[in-house]
């Protein structure tokens, strides 16, 4: 299961001190809890923090995956400097940062584009093919924030 506990427990949790043993475990692996405990579960770890959830199905695994993808990704942000947090653009990375718990990485355009002038061009072509062959689909975005006076 990625990253997740499934509980292989009765449905039939009453007891307080059966609610205390699941919110330990909880707690204690950091990882959300699925199944077991009845519709009364969830509620109950979600009002101390914990993420829970009563089922488990084909779509709720492909979502999990994507979550665990999306945290081990580490963003790099090329700028003249460390770009400000704004509550309303896009460009709140720190937001991005607890929501997604996605981090980033900056670094000066001067750093960025002293490195590509460092690269072998010909070795950077043929490992860009190599990668691309293997893939089902490959997109390339480009983000273009503006003047560097902007930034």
């Amino acid at each position: 299961m990625v990253g997740a506990l499934r509980l292989a427990i009765s449905s039939r949790i009453s007891d307080s001190d059966d609610f205390r043993r699941l919110v330990q475990l909880a707690r204690r692996y950091s990882k959300p809890l699925i199944g077991g405990g009845g519709v009364g579960l969830p509620p109950f770890l979600r009002s101390r923090n914990l993420e829970a959830y009563v089922s488990l199905d084909n779509e709720f695994i492909s979502l999990m995956r994507i979550r665990k993808a999306i945290e081990q990704t580490k963003g790099l942000v090329v700028a003249s400097r460390r770009m400000p947090s704004c509550l309303s653009s896009a460009w709140d990375l720190e937001d991005i940062e607890v929501r997604f718990k996605m981090g980033f990485e900056f670094i000066s355009d001067e750093m960025f584009f002293d490195e590509m002038n460092e690269v072998n061009q010909k070795k950077a072509q043929e490992l860009a093919n190599e990668l691309i062959s293997g893939a089902e689909e490959v997109h390339l975005d480009f983000v273009t924030l503006g003047s560097r006076s902007n930034l």
